[in-house]
């Protein structure tokens, strides 16, 4: 890829993936003024400039950085010479951290999609664009290896999911590299804002950036492309999985409702201990419970604790456990956000 054409025709056809041929049901941009999202934002008004009254830009100021007030300010800027309606937010995320407690990152993206959410909403857009590319994608996907990942972890980003009842969460970037997002912007004379914190080896993310990745394309030129494609081959595994796991599902729980479930602990035993490992990943992600503290030793121990009729189960992380002989019993946040259940 070496020119504009080619970047907007696979920014164009990323948006098809997602579903978008246009923004006439509304689009918000999520721009932080970093390269990705200042391209995603030049990109997307060049394919649909007669529509940019639908279009808009969202901005979140997490306040992590003394010098953060620029990065609000170049996408103000950019927002109004594009002549896009722009929506900021200024979040304190150390503040809310040292009261609620958690990761700083988890925090700040938690606090972050909520503003998208709500902003979406109060202007009734449709589609939330982020401007994930392929090598996010491959540094989500060796990520969650690093951590202990199931099936689901090794697909690493969707290009789309839903953030709540007719808006959804698209990423239409993900088959761009970020060679081609720089190279579009400079060719453009287009600016953008560098994130200090991203040159940080403190975070895994950075770290794996900086220096794994390299290091792997260094053995195999393409190992980003090769990790990327590794989720294909797991979706295709994961549609078989899920059709099982549905099956278990509808077998084994006998209540589910925003903050409780009531599994039989009966009906899991007769099933392999994989299959009740991601029955159990399946009910967090349809509960909306926070899964990114969880590693596959707490399902590994969780999904023993109920095969084994003497098992005990392990603290996972902001849900309460409770066994019994015939079942067990989930309480945790009502909304994936609350304190769990005293």
């Amino acid at each position: 890829m070496n020119n504009t054409f080619d970047f907007l025709t696979t920014l164009s056809a990323g948006y098809a993936i997602c579903g978008v041929n246009g923004p006439t049901d509304g689009l918000l941009l999520a721009v932080s003024g970093g390269a990705d999202s200042s391209a995603l934002l030049h990109g997307t008004v060049r394919l649909w400039a007669q529509h940019r009254g639908r279009i808009a830009v969202v901005h979140v100021d997490h306040q992590l950085r003394a010098d953060s007030r620029r990065d609000r300010e170049h996408v103000e800027e950019l927002s109004e010479t594009a002549g896009l309606e722009c929506f900021t937010a200024e979040i304190p995320v150390k503040e809310v951290q040292s009261q609620a407690g958690g990761s700083l990152e988890e925090v700040a993206r938690r606090l972050r999609y909520e503003f998208l959410e709500q902003t979406a909403l109060d202007q009734r857009m449709r589609f939330v664009a982020c401007a994930h590319q392929q090598d996010d994608q491959a540094e989500t996907i060796l990520h969650n290896i690093i951590r202990g990942t199931g099936i689901r972890g090794l697909t690493g980003m969707n290009p789309v999911r839903e953030l709540r009842d007719g808006i959804q969460l698209i990423r239409p970037m993900l088959k761009l590299r970020r060679e081609d997002v720089e190279e579009f912007l400079k060719t453009e004379g287009f600016s953008w804002q560098d994130d200090e914190s991203n040159r940080s080896d403190r975070h895994t993310r950075n770290r794996i950036r900086h220096e794994v990745l390299p290091v792997l394309e260094q053995l195999n030129h393409g190992a980003n492309k090769h990790l990327v494609q590794l989720r294909q081959s797991v979706l295709e595994v994961e549609q078989i999985t899920q059709f099982v796991v549905d099956r278990c599902l509808k077998e084994s729980v006998l209540e589910q409702q925003p903050g409780i479930c009531r599994v039989s602990r009966v009906a899991l035993r007769g099933w392999p201990e994989p299959i009740v490992r991601q029955v159990l990943r399946d009910l967090w992600r349809k509960q909306k419970w926070p899964q990114r503290s969880m590693t596959r030793e707490h399902w590994n121990r969780l999904a023993a604790a109920i095969v084994d009729p003497t098992g005990h189960p392990p603290d996972m992380h902001g849900v309460e456990v409770s066994v019994t002989s015939s079942m067990i019993r989930f309480f945790g946040p009502a909304n994936g956000r609350d304190e769990v259940r005293k």
